[in-house]
């Protein structure tokens, strides 16, 4: 008997993080790829707020991971990412590093941006539905891509944190 899906909203980020970044026996997605990761085990004298994931293979990536949101005021202010992390993706991605804010409900878009270079676009058989933004009617910009100063590419992220107070 196969078991039951578990709601994206209650995986938790070491079950979304092992999803990703495992090794031996069931690899993750990104060892899959051919991705090297770190992640720093024991944070005590490291920056606070520092990203959970460094990749690295044929380019680098800063990754934030985070659970997904609710919905709900008190549960999603505890998901959004911290002022220290926002400091560190904002410096990151203004340095102009490849920084995004991964969610479980990002594990297709993950695995294009993954798969391929950053610049994608959408005749590219890969990206199917996950449509496109941009200055040109054929560029992608991945959702879960870290603007300076603004957050997520889908800034309705921040939106909705910020009309309930939680960011």
């Amino acid at each position: 008997m196969i078991a039951p899906a578990t709601p994206l909203t209650e995986i938790l980020e070491r079950d979304w993080d092992r999803q990703l970044f495992a090794g031996g026996r069931k690899p993750g997605i990104a060892t899959t790829l051919g991705w090297q990761s770190h992640w720093t085990f024991n944070s005590k004298g490291s920056a606070h707020g520092f990203p959970d994931r460094v990749l690295a293979r044929d380019r680098v990536i800063f990754a934030e991971l985070k659970r997904e949101l609710t919905g709900k005021r008190s549960e999603d202010k505890n998901r959004a990412p911290s002022p220290a992390q926002v400091e560190w993706l904002d410096r990151l991605a203004a340095a102009g590093a490849e920084a995004y804010l991964w969610r479980p409900s990002d594990l297709d878009e993950i695995a294009v941006i993954l798969g391929h270079r950053w610049m994608l676009y959408d005749d590219h058989p890969a990206l199917g539905a996950l449509g496109h933004v941009g200055n040109r009617p054929d560029e992608w910009t991945p959702r879960s891509l870290w603007i300076p100063g603004i957050g997520r590419a889908d800034t309705t992220e921040q939106q909705t944190l910020l009309e309930k107070g939680a960011a």
